[in-house]
């Protein structure tokens, strides 16, 4: 049986240091501490230490990311085989007690529990480094299945108690007896295989969610993605490092930008009306106030305000879904061209899957790199007031793209995504969420029943401790 190797990201498009491509036929070179940047050549790499400051930001990541490197080192040692009979009997036993603090509500002592009952687990993990010979592969599933399950619900508990780091390390040791249990799939009954890939998936989406917490942190998602790719397990449906999402639709196709001559048809219509909309924002920017994205009762968006930069600006006014006024007095040209050229937007808010907003980024703002939580929609941006000169644009995937006053910008929000306004002017834009238009209208109600369902079932998750 052939050695699954767990590979690292590392097909960056620009350099850290000057942003442009690699030469012809070379490829960039990844800082091997944070394997977060990539550089032409040392030059490169000095400007970015020295002068851009990564020399902070690499010590930071370079400790973030160990984990995974683990990970990747150990994941098939046989680690496990190091724990004696006296310890897993010990620890089975004390993870039994801890489930029945657990039902009496006793939380902390519980966690305390489950974390002692593991402790033989992690100093096994950390104490092993190389592959163990024998005939642990298999035989043991059941074992693996049931100590990969503590090992998740464990990181549920330090992930809500903000005890990352511990969190990360039970995540990759569950993930490593997973990958060893799934290489004799075909031995196993379908119920089996289920659970297995459901411990998978839910492995694999806690440890990239860990990182996508933390702004400076958050580009190490790419490399949980793109490691969870190599596994070739096509575990949360991703397939490039870059396109992410909490619930992903497999059979859809992914491009981060939609070519201007793919445009659907209402994208010109709206171009064609650009200015009356312009007049009808104006119009409500001087008679209502607009609000902090992501406040209020807003449903798919009400986390959106978790990526916006320490000291920028980003306002909203929703036209349709979850905040809107819920009448067409306020734009009432917008709105009705929407409701007649736009229905899959119109449909899509009216579901809680999407919304249509007036945005308006501020001056000197950024809205840090995130995934959106599903790809089955696009997004549209119709540029209304632009700053000029490329100082505000917006990357996705790896590409960085500026808006033009009156001209639409498709793109799948499903792939990493980034803006930033770097000006002394606001920048807004007409956003219009709308179904994918690959998606059937026959499977539009079923993927979102089932992203929802995913969500919920993942939130339940976290308040049931397996026995």
């Amino acid at each position: 049986m052939s050695k699954l190797k767990l590979r690292f990201y590392s097909d960056w498009e620009t350099c850290s240091a000057c942003s442009k491509p690699p030469e012809a036929e070379k490829k960039l070179l990844t800082c091997q501490s944070c394997k977060s940047a990539a550089y032409h050549n040392v030059s490169c790499q000095q400007l970015h230490w020295k002068q851009q400051g990564h020399n902070k930001q690499c010590k930071l990541l370079k400790r973030c990311i160990q984990p995974l490197k683990d990970l990747a080192q150990r994941h098939d040692s046989g680690w496990w085989i190091h724990i004696s009979a006296h310890d897993s009997n010990s620890s089975n036993t004390l993870w039994k007690n801890s489930c029945q603090l657990w039902e009496q509500q006793d939380y902390l002592n519980a966690m305390e529990g489950f974390q002692r009952s593991l402790e033989p687990y992690l100093h096994a993990w950390n104490n092993t480094t190389t592959h163990q010979e024998g005939t642990h592969e298999m035989l043991q599933y059941g074992y693996l299945l049931q100590l990969a399950e503590r090992l998740l619900f464990l990181s549920y508990c330090e992930l809500d108690g903000n005890q990352i780091e511990l969190a990360r390390n039970h995540l990759v040791m569950s993930i490593s007896l997973l990958l060893q249990a799934s290489k004799s799939t075909e031995l196993y009954d379908e119920r089996v295989k289920e659970k297995l890939a459901s411990l998978l998936n839910d492995s694999w989406m806690e440890l990239m969610l860990s990182f996508e917490e933390e702004n400076y942190s958050r580009i190490l998602a790419r490399q949980v993605a793109h490691m969870a790719i190599s596994t070739g397990t096509n575990v949360c449906g991703w397939k490039h490092a870059l396109q992410r999402p909490g619930y992903m639709v497999p059979s859809l196709p992914s491009q981060p930008y939609t070519p201007s001559e793919d445009h659907p048809s209402w994208c010109r219509i709206l171009e064609d009306n650009w200015e009356q909309i312009l007049n009808e924002y104006m119009a409500l920017a001087q008679s209502k106030s607009l609000s902090a994205v992501g406040s209020g009762d807003r449903g798919s968006g009400h986390d959106d305000h978790r990526v916006v930069a320490v000291g920028s600006d980003w306002k909203e006014y929703v036209l349709f879904g979850t905040g809107s006024s819920g009448n067409d007095h306020d734009a009432p040209i917008t709105k009705g061209l929407l409701r007649q050229h736009v229905p899959d937007a119109i449909s899509l808010a009216e579901q809680g899957g999407g919304e249509v907003i007036f945005s308006r980024l501020a001056s000197n703002s950024h809205i840090q790199s995130h995934c959106a939580p599903t790809n089955f929609r696009l997004t549209a941006h119709l540029g209304l007031i632009v700053p000029p000169d490329m100082t505000s644009k917006i990357r996705v995937g790896s590409k960085w793209h500026t808006w033009t006053p009156g001209k639409i910008l498709l793109f799948d929000d499903s792939f990493e995504h980034e803006v930033r306004n770097d000006s002394d002017q606001e920048r807004v834009v007409l956003l219009i969420r709308s179904w994918h238009p690959h998606l059937s209208s026959d499977l539009r109600e079923n993927v979102l029943y089932k992203a929802r369902m995913q969500k919920e079932n993942a939130i339940e998750k976290r308040y049931d401790p397996p026995n």
